[in-house]
């Protein structure tokens, strides 16, 4: 687990604005990868994030309610990136959704979902 991750933990940040809630059982589901370290929940179909062992500080989305193969992707490089995604794009929702839209489908939702106030000030 990276530093800066850690360091988040301790500030007790809670991104339910933007789309990642914490759930204190985490426990995971029949597709959530061996290895993997669950760090927040979309709160709807199951969606939640993680580490994957092995694969370094890549942040993964696992969508159970999606066909099989396509039950896990990556969403960001780290956590760090994860956070800039999140803060670009308003809500997680996006993120787990990306890899199967074309970027005009992916524009057209940002700019339909502009980030909430609530969601702006999480990290101010």
């Amino acid at each position: 687990m990276s530093r800066f991750y850690q360091k988040f933990l301790r500030k007790q940040i809670n991104l339910a604005a933007l789309g990642v809630e914490q759930n204190p059982d985490n426990t995971p589901y029949f597709c959530t990868p061996k290895g993997a370290s669950i760090i927040g929940w979309a709160g709807v179909d199951g969606i939640h994030y993680c580490f994957i062992r092995g694969f370094g500080e890549m942040v993964f989305a696992v969508s159970p309610a999606n066909t099989s193969p396509d039950f896990v992707h990556p969403v960001a490089k780290n956590f760090e990136d994860l956070l800039r995604l999140l803060l670009a794009c308003g809500s997680a929702a996006a993120l787990e959704q990306a890899w199967m839209w074309k970027e005009e489908l992916f524009d057209s939702y940002i700019q339909e979902n502009t980030p909430t106030k609530s969601g702006q000030l999480v990290l101010a």
